[in-house]
């Protein structure tokens, strides 16, 4: 059926689009426009004259009816005001996606130097969420906040680098990623956004109680949100750290912005732990979500280190499946350093976490990481998958990209996220460079999140997300989608 979109107007006017983009090899001579060849509010052009050597485009927005069955070929074609062209040698096809309850955007932005933020706005960047209440959004970089210059720039400093979404109850209009307005550089900031469209009171929902900011005391280790507000089962509540943002104007003190969380349920309250204060304001930005699906558990495990070099653990109560299950990770540390600054964390049993700081770092007693471990019980049907993986890169030159194998294929990159967190060896503080690098990371087949890549589906749900744009070459007549 036709499908009113953002992302064109009806009636406006299509472009020959080049093979090397798509499109197809010319046939004709001349492409006609004006054509008023976009249609998503009714399936029938006006009509479009094309003389012996000219064509034409047409572009149509659909989305699959309820009817419509999962994982099931369709095929397409014009007609001419509902009569049958004479010849038509090829026509497009679109298979129905599964049905899912989640739907997962990502991008990249990149925040200027001297620039306070960079704003993505929806039906831009990405599609609004139907709700503020079914969708976050989150920095995915490790550590949460910025990732530094996208050259080769050692010495930025945290201002520079760090970064936190000022305004993320804004989501079904526009967010904007911040860092300095001062900043001598730029700093890459990816990000995605997980928005639940399963049914109301689903077993997979997941409702999101709070997007907003904390702002450090200069002198505080402890920050705390404001009250939500309603009823709240704060045992099925994570606080997602989504950004954190250090002002400091040097490199002395990044271990200032690395933040840890917790829910208070007495309270109804995010409160937010950093190991060192530094004389900074620090700003965390956060996601409340509550699991209230019947299929979700939560848990949170608190490690303090007691060595480095080595992997110690935290026993938690049993999940059913490691594979079912993913990990939202924090640190905290009073040394700065980039072999203290990263940690490596994992789900290594049904009944333990484990975590690691690398053998470079120092003072164990001082390091905390946190662990929420979200797990979904779902046993039929398209369940939740979580695969995992690690390993270690020494040297290259930055910046530098690493193609990680998750462990499977992900079938739709629109139902997956990614959860990472990663330590190296580098005893120097020359931020944001980094010295030999260990990585944790999983992968997920969404119907929730999971622990590094994600992906997650599930059968109950019936809501059709799938939009398609489909593009016909026309030598002749008006076109009518049939």
């Amino acid at each position: 059926m036709m499908y009113d979109t953002y992302q064109i107007a009806d009636a406006s006017n299509t472009t020959n689009i080049a093979t090397s983009t798509g499109g197809t090899t010319d046939d004709k001579l001349t492409f006609v426009t004006p054509n008023g060849g976009f249609k998503d509010t009714g399936s029938q052009t006006a009509a479009i004259t094309l003389a012996q050597n000219q064509f034409t485009e047409l572009e149509y927005s659909v989305i699959a009816s309820t009817s419509a069955s999962d994982n099931s070929p369709y095929c397409f074609r014009v007609t001419d005001a509902g009569i049958p062209l004479e010849i038509y040698a090829k026509y497009p096809e679109a298979t129905i996606k599964l049905s899912t309850d989640f739907f997962v955007q990502r991008g990249i932005s990149l925040i200027p130097a001297a620039v306070a933020g960079v704003t993505i706005t929806a039906g831009v960047e990405y599609k609004a969420p139907t709700a503020s209440t079914s969708a976050f959004i989150r920095i995915t970089n490790t550590q949460n906040t910025g990732a530094g210059s996208t050259a080769a720039t050692a010495n930025q400093n945290a201002s520079d680098v760090t970064a936190y979404i000022s305004n993320a109850s804004n989501l079904q209009t526009s967010v904007t990623f911040t860092h300095a307005a001062a900043a001598a550089g730029i700093t890459r900031v990816e990000w995605e956004i997980v928005e639940y469209k399963g049914p109301a009171g689903g077993a997979n929902e997941i409702k999101v109680r709070q997007q907003e900011i904390v702002t450090y005391g200069a002198a505080s280790t402890t920050a705390t949100g404001t009250a939500a507000t309603g009823a709240i089962n704060g045992s099925s509540t994570v606080v997602f750290i989504t950004g954190a943002f250090d002002p400091s104007a040097a490199r002395t003190a990044y271990n200032a912005g690395l933040v840890t969380s917790n829910w208070s349920s007495s309270t109804k309250q995010a409160v937010f732990t950093r190991a060192t204060a530094g004389a900074l304001a620090v700003i965390v930005s956060f996601a409340a979500v509550e699991f209230t699906g019947a299929n979700w558990k939560v848990q949170r495990s608190e490690h303090t280190y007691t060595a480095v070099g080595s992997t110690e653990t935290n026993a938690i109560t049993p999940v059913n499946s490691i594979s079912q299950t993913f990990v939202h990770v924090q640190h905290r540390t009073t040394v700065n350093s980039h072999a203290d600054y990263g940690h490596e964390v994992w789900l290594s049993s049904v009944g333990q976490v484990s975590f690691a700081l690398d053998a470079a770092a120092t003072v164990p007693a001082n390091h905390a990481s946190v662990a929420w471990i979200i797990e979904n019980t779902q046993t039929t049907g398209n369940t939740m998958t979580v695969t995992r993986s690690n390993g270690t890169q020494t040297g290259g030159t930055a910046p530098l990209t690493l193609l990680v194998n998750i462990g499977k294929t992900i079938t739709d990159v629109t139902n997956s996220s990614i959860f990472a967190n990663d330590r190296d060896n580098a005893a120097l503080a020359t931020w944001p460079h980094r010295g030999d690098r260990a990585a944790d990371a999983s992968g997920v087949e969404w119907l929730g999140l999971t622990n590094c890549r994600a992906l997650c589906r599930n059968e109950t749900s019936r809501n059709r997300v799938l939009e398609d744009r489909k593009r016909f070459r026309i030598n002749k007549y008006s076109g009518c989608l049939w």
